[in-house]
């Protein structure tokens, strides 16, 4: 797990739910507020009975005494392993059920690059989270996998780092097995992640290790 810091801690959420002109389902809407603005909103929520009344859900990367009806959901717990059920309960009834995977892959989006902006020194957070989305979803539909939330945001994370660590040149390690035996099911990974990651390394002009590559396969088994 990459742990929130400080300054992550002091970004909210709230995403309140608005009907689309001229269709017969809704879509939400997304606003991020600091956190003495969200106090001061939920306070007035509370106080006030109309106030956000077209708010259905506040995600928050801490957890919040909220004395309002509306649901709140930390971010931590939106990567745990029953991201979607909590979410499906949420918007049960405002989004169709398809829709959940969507808006809980546009969270982990957002929380992949705000931790990679804490910690890549030169890679521009923007580009690499979504080069890497790009990849993680590959693996997916190469080795046949469906990742839980949790597992595809360690995945962009790792992901990116790496491609900072080889860039940089830092020193690499034995792969403990033989590599070029590794399957994830049935489909021979080493040839296969090759094949997926080689975008990236013509796109930086790097050459990907087997090492790396060999902890990119722990993550997918694990």
């Amino acid at each position: 797990m990459y742990p929130l810091n400080k300054s992550q801690a002091n970004h909210y959420f709230t995403i309140s739910v608005v009907l689309s002109k001229g269709h017969h389902h809704f879509g939400y809407a997304k606003l991020e507020l600091g956190f003495n603005e969200l106090l001061n909103t939920l306070d007035l929520a509370h106080s006030q009975q109309d106030y956000l009344q077209s708010t259905v859900l506040i995600l928050s990367t801490s957890y919040l005494d909220n004395k309002t009806d509306i649901p709140t959901i930390n971010l931590l717990d939106v990567i745990d392993e029953d991201a979607e059920k909590q979410l499906e309960q949420v918007f049960k009834n405002l989004v169709h059920p398809n829709d959940v995977s969507n808006i809980l892959n546009e969270f982990i989006h957002f929380f992949s690059k705000e931790g990679l902006s804490e910690k890549l020194v030169f890679l521009n957070p923007d580009v690499i989270i979504r080069q890497v989305e790009d990849i993680v979803e590959k693996l997916e539909r190469r080795f046949n996998l469906k990742l839980s939330a949790k597992m595809r945001f360690n995945l962009l994370m790792h992901s990116a780092l790496l491609i900072e660590r080889t860039i940089l040149g830092v020193e690499d390690h034995s792969v403990p097995e033989n590599i070029d035996d590794l399957k994830i099911n049935e489909r021979l990974f080493y040839q296969n992640a090759k094949n997926v990651f080689y975008t990236l390394e013509q796109f930086y002009k790097i050459q990907i290790s087997d090492w790396e590559l060999y902890v990119i396969y722990e993550l997918l088994i694990s």
